[in-house]
This record gives structure tokens, C-alpha cells and sequence, in this order.
């Protein structure tokens, strides 16, 4: 079994020196499982442009919110190009 992991931010937040005017900024604290799957499941999801949506419901499940949508793109070129790896 494979897993994806990706290093997300965490759930401690804090404000940067002097700015009161932006939101607290998330943590990075421990990794996320976002994925797990065979190799071969990996390569469809990918393929089939499946993954990242997978990757996006999780992370939501997990944080509470959405991915941007630049991260959800991110994620399907990059694990797509990782697929045509394990080929």
C-alpha cells in the first residue's frame, strides 16, 4: 500500500509581529494523510483525473475547509507527471 502524505498547516495559529490587520497565519505542525492506495491506484486516479479531488474531500475532512483551487491544481499535474513515473 502507498500513501500520499503533504505537509499541511495545522490547527495552531498565530499572528505575525505588528500586523493586526491580517489573518493568523496556520502552522505547519505534522503531516496530513490525505491518500493511500496500491501503485496501480495511484497511476488510475491520476489518470482519470480523480486524485486530486480525493486529495481536496480529505483535506476539507480534515481541516474543515477547501483547498485553493491553485493547490488542487497543483496537485493533479504534479501526481499526474508521478504517475507517468511508476509506469
Amino acid at each position: 500500500m502507498s500513501e500520499l502524505q503533504f505537509q499541511r498547516p495545522g490547527r495552531d495559529a498565530r499572528r505575525l509581529p505588528g500586523r493586526r490587520d491580517v489573518e493568523p497565519q496556520l502552522l505547519a505542525t505534522e503531516p496530513m494523510k490525505l491518500y493511500a492506495g496500491t501503485t496501480e491506484q495511484i497511476r488510475a486516479d491520476a489518470r482519470m483525473h480523480r486524485i486530486a479531488e480525493k486529495l481536496g474531500a480529505e483535506y476539507t475532512t480534515q481541516t474543515g475547509h477547501r483547498p485553493a483551487p491553485s493547490e488542487v491544481a497543483s496537485w493533479q499535474h504534479s501526481l499526474v507527471a508521478l504517475s507517468m513515473l511508476l509506469d
